[in-house]
Order: C-alpha cells, then sequence, then structure tokens
C-alpha cells in the first residue's frame, strides 16, 4: 500500500519499513531474539492481512510478546489499523 504512490497514502515507498511477505514473515518468528517493537498494518484480508493474522497467532502463542492497537486510520468507509507488536517490556515509539 505505501509502495504505491497512486493510492494516495504517501508520496513515495517508505525508506524505513518492510513488505511482509511469506519468507519474510517466517524469518522474522526465527529472529533470535525477536526485534524489540514490530509494527504491521492491517487493511484488507486480501492484501496482506492473512500473513498479519498469522504474526498475532504466533504473538500470542509466545509468552515475551503482546499485541496492541497502536491506531486506527479512518476515512469514510475505509479503516487502517496499526498494530504494535512489542517483545516483553521495550519502550516501543507511540
Amino acid at each position: 500500500m505505501f509502495r504505491y504512490p497512486e493510492l494516495g497514502y504517501t508520496s513515495g515507498p517508505l525508506t524505513n519499513g518492510h513488505r511482509l511477505s511469506p519468507e519474510s514473515l517466517d524469518a522474522l518468528q526465527r529472529t533470535e531474539p525477536f526485534p524489540p517493537c514490530v509494527y504491521v498494518l492491517y487493511n484488507y484480508a486480501w492484501l496482506g492481512g492473512e500473513h498479519v493474522r498469522e504474526l498475532l497467532s504466533y504473538a500470542s502463542r509466545t509468552d515475551a510478546l503482546n499485541s496492541e492497537i497502536a491506531r486506527e486510520f479512518r476515512d469514510g468507509r475505509y479503516t487502517i489499523v496499526l498494530i504494535r507488536i512489542r517483545n516483553g517490556d521495550e519502550n516501543c515509539p507511540e
């Protein structure tokens, strides 16, 4: 979504983010230690949402991780949810 400026969400690709794919999701779950803070955007189930749900499921099965809704963005009938996954008591950006 943020890779395509024509959608109107950004002026260009983000330089400080990564696109989730099945391969990167597996690598993230195998990372030791898990990153202190991971943020994911959930918009549509068919637009990578299955990967986001898989990551949330992994976080709920892993004792040291917890997830929370950091923010919701709404525009008319459209909603995008920013989800934060925190490793332990890490101090993540708000």
